[in-house]
């Protein structure tokens, strides 16, 4: 199982930025799922969620399970996998800005 986990995400971080998640949720469509699997992965989605949003007035990563919980979310959605090539998209762009901002200041 590690494994499959491993080369999933081999294959996952091969994709072209913008794309990721959409292809995964492709990928993971045309595979034959049972319904324990799917509501195991929205569960899962759910927890991390709202683990999250306690994390963000507690000590934690919150915004990092937040983000966590909704990948898991965009294995089941084509919406929310397109949110989320879309967010990591602008994610980049900013990250860019700030570091060549920070260089610049050097």
């Amino acid at each position: 199982m590690l494994e499959r986990i491993k080369q999933e995400w081999r294959i996952f971080v091969a994709e072209p930025p913008g794309e990721r998640f959409e292809r995964h949720h492709e990928r993971k469509r045309l595979l034959v799922r049972t319904l324990a699997g799917r509501v195991t992965w929205i569960a899962t989605g759910v927890f991390f969620l709202l683990a999250g949003i306690v994390m963000l007035f507690t000590p934690g990563p919150g915004l990092l399970a937040i983000g966590f919980g909704v990948t898991c979310f965009a294995q089941e959605s084509r919406r929310i996998a397109r949110l989320c090539d879309r967010s990591e998209m602008w994610i980049r762009r900013a990250w860019g800005r700030w570091r060549s901002r920070d260089s610049s200041r050097r």
